[in-house]
């Protein structure tokens, strides 16, 4: 069983810790790895989606969906 200071190094840099996160997750997730759910808010009414990771460095996300 994985405990939570096994998934997380410390780092200064949470991309070098997002990027971990999805090389495994390219690894192991058979089915769209790059699926991410989305979630935001207007109006006091949350809301989201599942939109796929197009490409990631150090200034953002880019996300693309249908």
């Amino acid at each position: 069983m994985l405990k939570h200071k096994d998934l997380i190094e410390l780092t200064n840099d949470p991309f070098y810790l997002f990027k971990k996160w999805y090389d495994l997750a390219c690894d192991t997730e058979i089915n769209d790895p790059n699926a991410m759910t989305l979630a935001t808010i207007s109006n006091n009414k949350p809301s989201s989606r599942v939109v796929l990771l197009k490409s990631y460095d150090a200034n953002g996300f880019i996300f693309y969906t249908n």
